[in-house]
């Protein structure tokens, strides 16, 4: 899913059609919730003047930017932390074979989850091209022998755990 991207502006919401939209979650949990819901509590209460509008039409695009910018970043902190306890947990099974199945991939790498939930990183060999196929989630050499697919299981072993890089190298059974 996209990352929210929060607005001073009415913009259109694409899978509702909707000319006006918003929503906030229960219990308010984030800025932006409380803000929409200060503004429509005074449209309710009929305090929603030109006088206010003036201030929020001042004040939303700032607000606006700063939401989204901080969520970002939030989301960004959490991922670096979560990566860093994944490490922490998987230095204890270096050297151990799991059962995997292929998340993604990259010109030089497959990544894998492995059965325990946590992602590993498989490198491939370097002096070989390879190709991802995004169309038929496939990768390919150069020969378009495809290597690997997404959701393909296999048999992997831990090689290393590196807490500074937050990555947990895997290899090939």
């Amino acid at each position: 899913m996209s990352k929210a991207h929060y607005s001073h502006e009415r913009l259109y919401h694409f899978g509702l059609a909707l000319d006006f939209y918003s929503h906030f979650t229960s219990p308010i949990r984030r800025y932006p919730d409380l803000q929409i819901h200060r503004i429509i509590k005074e449209y309710i209460q009929k305090k929603l003047n030109p006088e206010r509008k003036s201030h929020y039409k001042k004040i939303l695009p700032k607000i606006a930017r700063m939401c989204s910018s901080r969520e970002r970043s939030a989301e960004d902190i959490e991922r670096s932390f979560d990566a860093l306890y994944a490490c922490r947990y998987m230095e204890q099974f270096v050297s151990k074979t799991f059962l995997a199945r292929i998340s993604g991939f990259s010109p030089f790498a497959l990544f894998v989850e492995l059965e325990n939930g946590i992602e590993g990183t498989l490198y491939l060999e370097r002096e070989k091209r390879y190709i991802p196929y995004e169309k038929d989630g496939t990768l390919r050499d150069t020969s378009n022998t495809v290597i690997a697919r997404i959701g393909q299981s296999l048999s992997v072993r831990v090689v290393e755990v590196d807490n500074e890089k937050k990555r947990i190298v895997v290899e090939r059974n």
